[in-house]
């Protein structure tokens, strides 16, 4: 059985960016702290998910595993084919996300 999160990463992977930003609330605040990259509404998620698909044609997301406290969360994941590890922090109102930020760490070469 799979939770929210799984089920947002699956738009992901389907590269559906209506289905990535029918998560959000119509105001949100997203922010892609390794990027440094802010996101304020459904429809600039979506405009994201769309630059991302074009920019990373072979991405996958892995979910690795996460919890809930009421409406606040952390989800862990993994981004494919870099190996990179993260994880998403936020905040749903009403079951959509209004505040969430991506952690996350590029892998280095040993």
């Amino acid at each position: 059985m799979s939770n929210w999160y799984e089920d947002y990463l699956a738009a992901w992977n389907r590269r559906d960016a209506d289905g990535v930003a029918a998560f959000f609330a119509e105001h949100t605040d997203f922010e892609d702290v390794g990027l440094a990259h802010r996101i304020s509404s459904r429809a600039a998620m979506r405009a994201s998910a769309v630059e991302m698909f074009t920019q990373m044609a072979d991405m996958r997301l892995d979910y690795v595993g996460g919890s809930e406290f009421g409406d606040s969360y952390y989800h862990e994941w993994t981004m494919h084919p870099l190996s990179m590890r993260g994880v998403s922090v936020g905040r749903r109102t009403n079951g959509l996300v209004t505040y969430n930020r991506d952690y996350w760490r590029m892998p280095t070469a040993h």
